[in-house]
């Protein structure tokens, strides 16, 4: 039976896909098609190495190797560049597709039924993303997805390599290097010789990634890329309905660069950010000490306390902190919706998805629906609720004096 659910898991995954293939509509969030635009016509009038130079690039390399290779296989020069907008979808589309067909394979790994995996499918914002919007938040969710698995699988190397190309596919995946140390820290110890082998081929990776550029000498533009990422924008909010929404009316129009008492919201933010992490990375390093003898990855509770790390990291780093985008959510729901495969907390996933569609469709007005814009601060509310609630789920299972069992996995569940 369970080898069944398997490749109907898999063939409703990649049903759903082919639907959204034949749908993909050809708009999107305009600006972000434009810059993809540009980027692609810089790439074959100057070539692949040369685009940093003679564009302003805004992301890391690893979205311009796609878009170089798309660009070489898909796109028709022969005819009207505007009307095959939509083709930029089908880049992300196709780390959905990978993620939706990997995930069965890994929860029957692990012994959980892998129908569970289309739990991931019915969370509108996680396919919206690119199939109304044109964006890529998938790929960098999907490497740090498999980073997390590989490190709670005692795969250190595996997990820092795609943690690397997370790194190089978005920038804001740099707030997730303090719990993946936390974890790395777990699994190596003192192994000097896994450390080694760890460095040296996540530099082999991140020098193969750079080589064009370093031969081109634009080595300092894609530095540029990470580097202006910060204080780009230096709006209260870039449309994210966080925090700051409680106290302006639209955060979008004031400069994160005003001071209430001596500091700059901006570093407000930055504090409670910190803050938020330090709370959390506590806890899980008080988790990780109490049950050090438990934490096999078989342990279904281990790996759902780790998902629910990242996702409250995740939240944390989108409600608190100033100048942040609608779409930084992304991955904290798709780690909530594994914290919810694993633990059954159906609830506080379909809470936070359903903030996360509002907050996009506020934004881009892909449907009819009226008077959704108009509710930033209850979008706010609803994602504050959900990081309470993740918050007091994560101490309850960090401070729980009751030893982890070797499998939590219940009988039914298993081949």
């Amino acid at each position: 039976m369970t080898g069944n659910n398997l490749w109907i898991s898999i063939g409703v995954a990649v049903l759903f896909h082919g639907v959204l293939w034949w749908c993909m509509p050809n708009n999107g969030y305009t600006t972000d098609l434009n810059c993809w635009d540009w980027w692609r016509d810089t790439i074959y009038q100057y070539g692949f190495a040369h685009c940093y130079q003679y564009a302003t690039i805004e992301y890391p390399p690893v979205f311009i190797y796609l878009l170089g290779l798309w660009r070489w296989l898909i796109f028709d020069f022969s005819q009207p560049l505007y009307e095959q907008r939509y083709l930029y979808k089908y880049i992300p589309w196709c780390f959905s597709l990978a993620g939706a067909v990997w995930l069965p394979f890994y929860l029957q790994h692990k012994r959980i039924n892998p129908v569970k995996s289309l739990l991931l499918l019915g969370c509108v914002g996680l396919w919206y993303n690119f199939f109304a919007w044109g964006q890529i938040d998938v790929i960098h969710t999907l490497f740090i997805t498999l980073a997390v698995c590989c490190a709670a699988g005692n795969k250190p190397t595996a997990s820092a390599l795609f943690f690397l190309l997370a790194l190089n596919t978005k920038v804001q995946t740099v707030v997730f290097v303090p719990p993946f140390l936390m974890l790395w820290a777990t699994i190596v110890k003192g192994n000097t010789g896994v450390w080694v082998k760890t460095l040296l081929a996540a530099a082999a990776l991140q020098l193969l990634l750079l080589l064009p550029f370093l031969i081109s000498k634009a080595t300092l533009k894609v530095y540029l890329a990470y580097a202006t990422s910060v204080d780009r924008y230096d709006y209260v909010s870039f449309f994210a309905f966080n925090l700051w929404y409680w106290f302006f009316a639209n955060p979008y129009t004031e400069s994160d660069t005003l001071l209430w008492n001596f500091l700059s919201l901006k570093q407000w933010g930055l504090l409670l950010l910190f803050a938020n992490m330090a709370v959390l990375l506590t806890a899980f390093g008080v988790f990780l000490f109490n049950h050090k003898a438990s934490l096999t990855e078989s342990n279904r509770q281990y790996l759902a306390h780790v998902f629910l790390l990242f996702a409250l990291v995740g939240i944390a780093f989108f409600y608190f902190p100033t100048q942040m985008h609608e779409r930084y959510l992304h991955p904290a729901v798709a780690f909530l919706g594994m914290f919810a495969i694993l633990e059954r907390q159906y609830g506080l996933f379909a809470f936070i998805s359903l903030a996360y569609l509002v907050n996009l469709e506020a934004v881009l007005h892909f449907t009819p629906l009226p008077y959704w814009h108009y509710l930033p601060a209850l979008v706010s509310g609803m994602v504050l609720c959900s990081y309470v609630y993740g918050v007091y789920l994560f101490y309850h299972i960090a401070l729980s004096p009751a030893p982890l069992s070797v499998n939590l996995l219940p009988q039914t569940e298993r081949p």
